[in-house]
């Protein structure tokens, strides 16, 4: 049996890894769970209807914020309402670590919009430098993206490897204005 986890921030949290902070709010939880540390911030109402766009609102300070996650509580008291912090962003990627069927043995996923590629991983070796750079090189990486590229996909292999994980799925790898990568959305599959 498979456990499946929506942004476990304990586990990633271990590791030298860039988190956009989140919170989800709801009309028992915003008096006394509301922290926001720094502005901008992004709010998210999530609809249960799918085929509905989901709505983004940015607010600039904290009365804006209240009035906005009030007024969006009172048209509607069970919504959940996701808080994150606003990233100037360049790129985002999404990256998956999960095992090849095939060969049973650790494969990463790298993707945009566009392109999609895929290495295997080496259980003895690791992620090899010289395969990374094969898998990113249609992605037009500065040496800094690349280098700071490559630490985060370690930090991630090395949390897949060590939590024993059967698919760690970074929905959205962000590359910030400033050559970092930030993660912001992800889901981990554990073994149960």
């Amino acid at each position: 049996m498979n456990s499946i986890t929506q942004n476990p921030e304990p586990i990633l949290s271990k590791y030298n890894l860039q988190i956009i902070k989140s919170q989800i709010i709801t009309k028992k939880t915003i008096k006394h769970e509301l922290k926001i540390e720094k502005f901008p911030i992004i709010i998210k109402p999530q609809n249960k209807n799918k085929t509905q766009k989901q709505q983004t609102i940015i607010c600039n300070n904290i009365k804006e914020t209240y009035t906005k996650i009030s007024n969006l509580l009172n048209q509607n008291p069970n919504i959940e309402i996701i808080i994150e912090e606003k990233i100037n962003y360049k790129k985002k990627f999404q990256i998956t670590i999960n095992q090849n069927k095939i060969t049973n043995e650790p494969k990463l996923t790298f993707s945009n919009k566009e392109l999609t590629r895929t290495i295997e991983i080496d259980k003895i070796i690791g992620i090899e430098t010289i395969k990374l750079q094969g898998l990113t090189f249609d992605f037009d990486f500065t040496n800094k993206e690349f280098n700071n590229f490559k630490t985060t996909v370690k930090e991630l292999y090395k949390c897949y490897t060590e939590n024993n994980l059967k698919e760690l799925n970074i929905n959205k790898l962000i590359l910030t204005k400033k050559n970092k990568f930030i993660i912001q959305n992800y889901t981990i599959i554990t073994f149960a």
